[in-house]
């Protein structure tokens, strides 16, 4: 199932970003607060399933993933993940991970909107040459 919003440029390209999380929920906050917070500077989110994220990284070049920890971790999708080289947002209950590293982008769940959107802001920052950073 698809659930997402029309995806503006962003520089020269659009940014889509993928959100995957078990509790539709959460995945409907992120989306608003992305929309409210980088709509503005072309970017677009799409909601899936965990159960449909194989299909969506192969059918679609997404910029950003914001993910499930449990999710992420299982190999099929680490591996899909690594392969395609998408910069990742971490969520996770495990509130001892969270945090803003080299390695990863964790934000505990539930989410402090102001650290979602750093995180976020972070991978776009890593993932964009220097004349498209927000």
């Amino acid at each position: 199932m698809i659930y997402g919003s029309q995806s503006p440029k962003f520089g020269s390209r659009t940014l889509r970003i993928l959100i995957v999380d078990p509790e539709y929920l959460v995945a409907l906050e992120a989306e608003n607060l992305i929309q409210q917070s980088f709509g503005a500077a072309g970017a677009g989110c799409v909601i899936a399933m965990p159960r449909d994220l194989p299909a969506f990284l192969s059918s679609e070049a997404f910029a950003l993933v914001i993910i499930d920890r449990d999710i992420a971790e299982k190999p099929e999708n680490r591996a899909a993940l690594d392969d395609l080289a998408i910069p990742a947002v971490i969520l996770t209950f495990r509130s001892d991970e969270a945090g803003l590293s080299d390695a990863e982008l964790v934000v505990a769940k539930p989410f402090d909107d102001d650290k979602l959107v750093a995180a976020v802001a972070e991978a776009i920052r890593r993932a964009s040459p220097p004349s498209e950073t927000l």
